[in-house]
């Protein structure tokens, strides 16, 4: 309902589906195994092409973890959900040890506040200025610590150490 048919800043694979095939989707959370963004910050005037031309996809990486949050928050999932989906299974399949908070572990986590905001695009980081969940409740981070390290802090950005975790890289079937 966000986009005229003809809109291409909609044009996406999948495409977008009607609102009984999203809570179709929203009840079968349980049988997902991974939530991943396929970020593509089209700029506007890529999407201003006509539908057929323009390019496929949105951007959605900065925003993917606070919606999926702010459904948390609404409890209609779970955050350990959130954290197997977006984080721990797409590690184990790429070969990545799980942080953790033992001695020795990696400490990669994030702090989020108990309030929803609303996605306003202009506070983005995206190049392409725009964002298909405009005005969406949405539960930002407030503190992440990558590594034992403050990789960002309440809208201040820290440089952490590059680090290279060595793995299969691929799911071997």
């Amino acid at each position: 309902d966000m986009f005229a048919d003809d809109d291409a800043r909609a044009r996406m694979n999948p495409p977008l589906r009607d609102e009984k095939t999203r809570r179709d989707l929203w009840s079968c959370w349980d049988r997902i195994d991974i939530i991943a963004s396929d970020h593509a910050p089209h700029t506007p005037g890529e999407k201003a092409l006509p539908f057929q031309a323009a390019p496929s996809g949105v951007p959605g990486v900065e925003t993917m973890t606070p919606l999926l949050m702010a459904a948390v928050r609404e409890r209609r999932i779970t955050l350990a959900s959130v954290m197997e989906k977006t984080s721990w299974r797409p590690a184990a399949i790429l070969g990545i040890p799980r942080a953790g908070f033992e001695p020795g572990d990696r400490a990669d986590f994030a702090l989020y506040p108990d309030e929803v905001t609303r996605i306003d695009a202009s506070q983005l980081h995206s190049k392409c200025g725009w964002s298909p969940f405009e005005g969406l409740g949405a539960v930002f981070p407030v503190e992440v610590i990558i590594r034992g390290r403050r990789a960002y802090s309440c809208g201040e950005y820290y440089e952490p150490q590059p680090e290279w975790y060595p793995g299969q890289g691929f799911l071997s079937l």
